[in-house]
């Protein structure tokens, strides 16, 4: 167990306790010669080894004041020279109570005035040490300060008996005590000074307890000295009994003060030595976060060793225990140290008086270990056992915390599972404490749990994670199996609660799962089992052999299919040469991946196949979609939802130099070869009609070629479906428009594309869609935002042209609620990238299964109020149309995919609104107001008679708004 050192334990005080001072043998060197004495008796006393006997060195007043009085000494000297800052201890008494105000330090010199005054007609005494004859220092009696130094001091034991305790910095062997009287004590009288013998040490105890103790002050003037600045009964912090103790007080002095009492050891302490400090504080010390004045100082010989400050060694428990008026052991490993200061402070700005009380200063290395800890089945019997080592012995143990309890060993019970706490507090013979905190645990029998949930699963993919709840213990590993009884179970080596997707692995066939748990040693026991279930039906060209297919069902097809219904499943694989055919108006929908082995796939114009995860499909299949009537010189914009088409055999009959992709570099339409090149996913393609019709059978194939008759293309895309996310690079060069177009084989939903690529279209720029006959005089193309649709209608040509701008599609996106407008697959057509754009972003989320165009009107918000205006040139019938939309989504403001600029391309007509400097085909704007002000511009190449006017209204403007033009 790891010791608690460097932290504070707790002493807990129970009546009165007294330990015997431990006695450890040491070398003393003492002084062994007499060097010369005067008026001195019984002087080989102060050199026979023995502290129970003494010298007396007498000193008499004389009969007649200044006649027949006399002075005595006593030199005692060592045999071997001792080192400089080797200190001697010399036992001494007198018959004046002089010693114990020397005691004191710099209290003693605070005090001089008062000492002296009484040490004028009184006994006095003067220390000389020496070295052989020279003198290295002498201190006087009448002079405390000389008592307040590291040379020498006045030290007492815990007897009470003083020393001289004596440090030169010089080598030194011998040292003169003199006795005098004054004739003011009075005629005939003697006074004696007794020295009982004079030491050092020369080994270092391991266990002792403090030897020798002072005190002394800083700060503090006479005039300041009051009864709440004093050190009273120093001894008690050496006297072997713990429940006594030494009281260090200092009042509210108003200025920087300090008072302290010094514990002296026999010698210096080794590195790996610890002292321990019991002391206590008065809890309002605490609550005024004072705690920080009381210092704890570590010294060798004259030398600052280690300085700590109370704060730094307390925690929390042990500061509410010193609140409580508990005292604290503080344990402190500073290195070579011979003596321990414990000083309390204040300061100027403090107006409350302080105290410490310190019961003990010891050094010692008792260990304390504690054995047991640790896991335990029910029923076990658990034993718990605590162990000191160290030179402080005999030891008393205390248990607290689950149990109550003394003596080294415990044995709790463990019938009941759960975590149990318990502190072993031990002390030993000098009172310290040391103390040990273990825990075991009595583990639960495992319980299995259940895997939560059971799922069904498409064949071929991976389930989703599963979750052990209700267990008890811990996971070992997981299994499964093909069968409910696990007769040969796999494991999965995964030891958490929950089991990753990925860790299952693919499931093709229904699948069962359990966690094994166990705890301790326990046998381990099973969950409960999680089934994956894989629901699969099969068309063999006449029924479903296991029902009909719902979005969990893998479906198998055998056989030729071709039923009017939509198909909703897992993942659905085509084998067996079967021939699968979706009807035009219906959808496949699946979870995850369309797999056609042989056979074929066709989804028929106005299909679609909806997929919901991103995964990889395999084999090819075949999209069919057809375009509107167009002349043979008129270009669709074209977006493959297959990946692997070539371009010429897409559009076998269009001349090889009409294919072209929009360059945003050049802002024109670019020749790439259909022969080398293949559709790229989310590319747009502009690709001209064929240029003949197949057959010469065809009735219109003579008017086809003379651009008399408009034929709808049906173009046939062959390979892999596209599916998940499908990211295509824009160009951000001059205008920054680009061809792309929905890559998927079906619909694309137009809110969720916008809001897909907030960051990557330009504001104020809608879609870009559908090139009309081949007219140079009219525009090419109508514009979507999700304020409305601006067709184009392209007058100005042939009788009929009208019908080929865009205006069939007019009906959708009228009838149609926003949130259900939807591209085409196979749909192109053109955005413009907003600045600092790399790609647009196209989703299975955006995909939609629409067929045919609900005419109906579904109320979302507050109702649009739009106008379609038009411009028509007289002469020639050229036409240009530009919208407003009033609605709660606009502002005057640029809206995103709401507002969209006119499209600059070389006609002779445009008609536009304006908004600051921009010029819009579509201006979206706030719900009407009819005070509201909007300036249509337009521009004309050709002079002649132009005819502004409504192309068409709804809201506000169908009720009969009144429009006022000016």
């Amino acid at each position: 167990m790891k010791q608690n050192y460097l932290k504070l334990s707790l002493l807990i005080m129970i009546g009165f306790v007294f330990f015997t001072r431990k006695v450890n043998a040491q070398n003393m060197v003492y002084a062994t010669t007499v060097v010369a004495s005067s008026n001195a008796d019984n002087t080989t006393s102060a050199t026979d080894q023995n502290l129970a006997t003494y010298a007396n060195i007498r000193a008499s007043s004389g009969t007649i004041a200044g006649i027949a009085g006399y002075t005595g000494f006593l030199e005692i000297g060592f045999t071997t020279p001792l080192a400089a800052n080797t200190t001697t201890y010399v036992k001494i008494g007198m018959d004046e109570a002089i010693l114990s105000s020397l005691l004191g330090g710099s209290l003693s010199v605070l005090t001089s005035g008062v000492l002296q005054s009484t040490l004028l007609g009184s006994q006095q005494f003067t220390v000389q040490v020496k070295n052989g004859t020279t003198s290295l220092f002498t201190a006087q009696s009448t002079v405390p300060s000389d008592f307040d130094s590291q040379n020498i001091r006045i030290v007492t034991d815990a007897a009470g008996n003083y020393y001289f305790m004596i440090t030169p910095t010089a080598t030194y062997n011998r040292i003169r005590i003199t006795n005098t009287l004054t004739a003011a004590l009075g005629l005939n009288q003697t006074k004696r000074f007794y020295v009982y013998d004079a030491f050092t040490y020369n080994e270092n105890a391991t266990c002792e307890l403090g030897k020798y103790t002072s005190y002394s002050s800083s700060g503090v003037t006479l005039a300041l000295l009051d009864d709440d600045t004093v050190v009273e009964d120093p001894e008690n912090a050496i006297d072997s009994n713990s429940s006594t103790f030494s009281q260090l007080k200092i009042g509210a002095l108003g200025v920087t003060a300090s008072v302290q009492q010094s514990v002296y050891f026999e010698g210096p302490s080794s590195v790996t030595d610890k002292f321990n400090i019991t002391l206590s504080v008065p809890p309002a010390l605490l609550n005024a976060s004072l705690q920080d004045d009381v210092s704890i100082i570590a010294y060798n010989g004259q030398n600052v060793v280690q300085t700590y400050s109370l704060s730094s060694l307390l925690d929390l428990d042990l500061i509410g225990l010193l609140q409580d008026g508990q005292p604290v052991t503080i344990t402190i490993m500073p290195g070579i140290a011979d003596r321990v200061v414990v000083r309390l402070s204040t300061t100027a700005e403090v107006v409350l008086a302080q105290s410490i009380n310190l019961y003990t200063v010891t050094k010692d290395n008792f260990l304390l270990t504690v054995t047991g800890g640790g896991s335990y089945l029910v029923g076990q019997t658990a034993t718990i056992s605590a162990a000191a080592s160290g030179c402080s012995a005999p030891y008393t143990y205390v248990w607290s915390g689950d149990t109550n309890a003394t003596g080294q060993t415990i044995t709790p019970s463990t019938e009941t599972p759960g975590t149990y706490n318990f502190r072993v507090t031990v002390t030993d013979t000098y009172g310290v404490s040391r103390f040990e905190d273990v825990e075991i645990v009595v583990e639960a029998p495992p319980v299995g749990g259940i895997v939560s949930q059971d799922q069904v699963v498409c064949a071929g993919t991976s389930a989703a994670d599963l979750t052990l709840l209700g267990y008890t213990g811990s996971v070992v590993r997981w299994e499964t199996s093909f069968d409910e009884e696990f007769s040969s179970p796999q494991t999965i080596n995964v030891t958490t609660a929950t089991l990753a997707s990925e860790d299952i692995g693919v499931v093709n066939q229904t699948t069962y799962v359990r966690a094994v748990v166990g705890n301790a040693t326990y046998d381990n026991v099973y969950s409960e089992v999680a089934e994956l279930s894989v629901k699969s039906t099969t068309w063999n060209g006449t029924v479903w052999n296991n029902g009909v297919p719902d979005v969990n069902t893998t479906i198998y097809i055998t056989g030729n299919y071709n039923e009017s219904t939509d198909l909703n499943g897992c993942s659905l694989t085509v084998e067996n040469n079967a021939e699968v055919v979706i009807p035009s108006g219906y959808t496949v929908t699946l979870q995850y991946a369309i797999n056609v082995i042989d056979g074929s796939f066709t989804i028929e114009n106005d299909a679609n196949l909806v997929q919901i995860e991103g995964v990889e499909n395999t084999g090819n299949i075949t999209v069919v979609k057809k375009a509107n009537e167009l002349f043979r010189l008129d270009y669709t914009l074209w977006s493959s939802p297959v990946t692997g088409q070539q371009l010429k055999s897409f559009s076998p009959l269009t001349l090889s130099t009409r294919f072209y992709t929009y360059g945003t570099a050049t802002e024109t339409y670019e020749y790439v070869d259909p022969l080398a090149n293949t559709f790229q996913p989310g590319v747009g393609y502009l690709i001209r009609m064929p240029n003949r019709l197949e057959s010469t059978s065809n009735p219109n194939f003579f008017n086809y070629n003379a651009i008399q008759y408009a034929y709808a293309f049906e173009g046939h895309f062959t390979g892999v479906p596209n599916n998940g996310d499908v990211s295509v690079s824009v160009s951000t060069a001059n205008l920054r428009f680009n061809g792309i177009g929905n890559p998927y084989p079906s619909p694309i939903n137009v809110e969720d594309f916008f809001a897909a690529n907030e960051d990557n279209i330009e504001p104020g720029e809608g879609l870009i869609l559908w090139r009309k006959i081949n007219n140079d005089d009219a525009t090419s193309y109508a514009v979507l935002t999700l304020e409305g649709y601006v067709p184009n209608p392209a007058t100005g040509g042939e009788p009929g042209e009208e019908a080929y701008g865009g205006v069939e599609q007019q009906a959708y996106f009228e009838n149609t609620p926003v949130s259900q407008w939807a591209i085409s697959q196979g749909q192109g057509f053109i955005i413009r990238a907003a600045e600092g754009a790399t790609s647009v972003s196209f989703t299975n989320a955006m995909r939609r299964g629409a067929h045919d165009l609900p005419f109906w009107r579904t109320a979302e918000g507050m109702p649009k109020s739009r106008l379609w205006l038009q411009i028509k040139d007289n002469d020639t019938d050229a036409t240009s149309i530009a919208a407003l939309s009033y609605s709660e989504y606009g502002t005057t403001g640029i809206d995103f995919a709401r507002d969209a600029r006119i499209f600059e391309e070389e006609i002779p007509l445009k008609l536009y609104s304006v908004n600051g400097e921009d010029k819009f085909v579509m201006q979206a704007r706030p719900l009407f107001d009819d005070s509201d002000v909007v300036p249509i511009g337009f521009n004309a190449e050709n002079a002649g008679n132009y005819t502004l006017e409504i192309y068409k209204e709804d809201g506000v403007f169908a009720d009969g708004q009144d429009i006022c033009k000016r």
